[in-house]
């Protein structure tokens, strides 16, 4: 199963064509609620991995990487990926521990909007799952203005693969740049969903290579 995640880490990395950037596991998460990234905090406190009173594991990437991206007068455009941890119910689409993937675009307004960064969703999906029927829906994250999930038929059942979303002002401005003349996106995909799209797992627990270490 990790050589099949791997392969679809791969498809990814080809589709997407950013630079990869190395984001933290471990958080503090004081540190991070004082920050407008806070807002960011999108799950409840009793699904966080603690690793002491104040530093917690990792959620999922959107947070580390508003944490760590800084404007440095050019764009930005990086991709992402790793484990991210969750106190939750465990069932046939959820873990504990899962793999995520990761894109954050940063850039002049007349170059990034909604419409362009669906267009890399859908090419991104197509490229992993050829012809499979999709769904796109509006969604909410706190951090965003608009948000979008994607989900693909897998034998009649509407899995969520990927969600992916307009950044809010005070986000641009928290990393550095003009939200008057810049604007940001990102896009999250959840690896071992796509695995299991693409490879006809039925039970998302049968991926056995996401645990908490």
């Amino acid at each position: 199963m990790r050589k099949r995640l791997q392969q679809i880490r791969d498809k990814l990395r080809r589709e997407i064509e950013f630079a990869e950037q190395i984001l933290p596991e471990i958080l503090d998460l004081s540190a991070a609620l004082k920050s407008p990234a806070g807002s960011a905090m999108y799950i409840t406190p009793t699904e966080l991995h603690r690793v002491d009173a104040d530093r917690i594991l990792r959620y999922d990437l959107t947070l580390p990487l508003l944490m760590t991206v800084r404007y440095e007068g050019k764009p930005v455009r990086i991709w992402s990926t790793g484990k991210a941890y969750r106190l939750g119910q465990i069932d046939a689409t959820h873990l504990e521990a899962l793999h995520q993937a990761e894109v954050y675009w940063l850039d002049a307004r007349t170059t990034v909007d909604p419409w362009t960064i669906t267009g890399k969703v859908m090419q991104s999906i197509n490229h992993i799952l050829p012809g499979r029927s999709v769904r796109i829906a509006p969604t909410d994250y706190p951090m965003c203005t608009q948000a979008w999930e994607l989900s693909v038929d897998d034998d009649g059942y509407w899995l969520e693969v990927v969600a992916w979303g307009v950044f809010q002002d005070a986000m641009v401005a928290h990393v550095g740049a003009n939200p008057a003349t810049h604007t940001s996106v990102g896009i999250g995909y959840g690896l071992e969903r796509l695995a299991m799209a693409r490879y006809g797992i039925d039970d998302i627990r049968k991926i056995d290579v996401a645990r908490v270490a």
